[in-house]
């Protein structure tokens, strides 16, 4: 899923919006993997892509169901996952 993630970066904008966004979904849902490593990665991807596609205009959505998933997820990894997808948001806003 990373790799998809890593090849999406290169994907152009304008020409493949619906590729980068089912891209960013697919990645959010592997959050929820309970591998630490595999959800940093993740979240690394998601920092990058979230310049790209229609991902600007759905953040807070997304960044509202990520805090959801946080406060009330049904596991500690998925709570965790969540928590990766959130600061790779934030990564943008600094």
């Amino acid at each position: 899923m990373v790799a998809l993630g890593s090849l999406a970066i290169h994907l152009n904008d304008t020409e493949s919006c619906d590729k980068i966004d089912s891209t960013v979904d697919m990645l959010i849902t592997t959050l929820a993997t309970p591998s630490e490593s595999v959800q940093a990665s993740v979240a690394g991807c998601l920092s990058k892509l979230m310049k790209k596609g229609n991902s600007s205009k759905r953040i807070e959505k997304i960044l509202s169901n990520l805090m959801q998933e946080c406060l009330n997820g049904t596991s500690m990894a998925s709570q965790r996952g969540a928590a990766y997808g959130k600061s790779g948001f934030y990564r943008i806003c600094i």
